[in-house]
C-alpha cells in the first residue's frame, strides 16, 4: 500500500501466519517469516507477490528477518528448544539463504536484528540476562555490549536511518 494507506494489495492468500515483512531498499523484494510448512521459516518474492521462495529450510523456527541496505545479506533469529526451554541464536546468511552462520551463542533468546545503515552491526534483543534486554555487536558477532539494563522488558530495536 501507499504510505497513506491507500492502494492496498494482497500479495500472499493462505491459512498461514505471513508475517514480519521487510522491502527491499529498491522496493522490489518482500523478505519475511512464514509457518506455511508448520514451523516459521524465511521467505522472500517479488513486491507483487510472485515468486515465493523459502530461503531457510530446518526443523526450528526462523524468526524476525532483516535485510541488509544493499540487500545482500540477511539477519535473524533461530529458536530451538533446549530441555524444553526457548533457546535462540542470531544468524547472518546471504540473501539467497546460502552461507548461513551463527553470530550468538549466549543462553536464552537473541532475536530481532536489525542492521546498522552501513551494515556493520546488528542492534538486538536479548534474554541472556534474565529478562529482555537490547545488546549491540558487530555484524561478525564480536564485540557484544549491553545497552540497557531495566527489570523489564526492553526489544523490538532499529537503527535510525539519517
Amino acid at each position: 500500500m501507499n504510505a497513506d494507506g491507500s492502494d492496498q494489495h494482497k500479495v500472499t492468500s493462505n491459512a498461514s501466519r505471513d508475517e514480519r515483512p521487510n522491502i527491499s531498499l529498491e522496493g522490489k523484494k518482500i523478505l519475511y517469516m512464514s509457518n506455511r510448512d508448520g514451523n516459521y521459516e524465511i521467505y522472500t518474492m517479488n513486491f507483487d507477490g510472485t515468486t515465493q521462495t523459502r530461503i531457510t529450510n530446518t526443523p526450528e523456527h526462523e524468526i524476525f528477518p532483516m535485510w541488509t541496505s544493499d540487500g545482500k545479506k540477511v539477519a535473524y533469529g533461530l529458536i530451538e528448544r533446549v530441555n524444553g526451554c526457548p533457546e535462540g541464536n542470531i544468524h547472518i546468511m546471504n540473501a539467497d539463504g546460502t552461507g548461513d552462520i551463527v553470530i550468538t551463542n549466549a543462553p536464552g533468546r537473541d532475536e530481532n536484528p536489525a542492521w546498522s545503515p552501513d551494515g556493520k552491526q546488528i542492534i538486538f534483543q536479548s534474554e541472556r540476562d534474565g529478562n529482555f534486554e537490547v545488546y549491540i555487536m558487530n555484524a561478525d558477532g564480536t564485540n557484544q555490549v549491553r545497552l540497557t539494563k531495566d527489570p523489564k522488558w526492553d526489544g523490538w530495536p532499529s537503527f535510525v536511518k539519517n
